[in-house]
């Protein structure tokens, strides 16, 4: 008796090479929608924090570092800005150091008040930068939004 209907049988070759072809295929086309989402969330805003993050110490060990030792490299960096025409990316960094709540018993120093005040408000900006100095914080022309005057010497912020 003859086969009216011819079944095909895949050799254990050919279903090797068609699971391969499958996998190579899900694989070229799940990559791209991977790195797609990948580069989503890479470009995701942080988290706006409106006062700095405080960071406390995890141990004290006076091998590390002694309190005389650490008093003495606190005082270098006390902000002792309260000159004419101090350089606003010192003021930038040693607000961002000192925290807004900063005092000092020196004279010379600003506390954190001063200098956030000098960053943010053009009349203190101008005590130190005198009138004619531009305003370090102004209104963007093209855009509707409030800009930072930034590398364009000693009276911009540096970044």
């Amino acid at each position: 008796m003859s086969q009216t209907t011819s079944q095909k049988r895949y050799t254990p070759a050919a279903i090797t090479f068609i699971v391969a072809q499958v996998v190579l295929i899900s694989t070229v086309v799940a990559l791209p929608l991977i790195r797609s989402a990948k580069l989503q969330r890479e470009t995701r805003l942080p988290e706006f924090h409106n006062a700095p993050r405080e960071i406390r110490p995890t141990y004290n060990d006076p091998r590390v570092v002694t309190d005389d030792q650490l008093a003495m490299v606190l005082h270098k960096l006390r902000p002792q800005l309260r000159q004419e025409k101090p350089k606003i990316n010192y003021v930038d960094h040693a607000l961002r150091f000192w925290g807004a709540d900063a005092e000092f018993k020196d004279q010379q120093c600003l506390s954190g008040q001063e200098m956030r005040q000098m960053l943010l408000d053009h009349r203190s900006f101008s005590s130190f930068w005198g009138d004619d100095a531009k305003s370090l914080v102004y209104s963007h022309p093209d855009e509707d939004r409030i800009a930072v005057r930034t590398q364009a010497g000693n009276a911009t912020a540096s970044h």
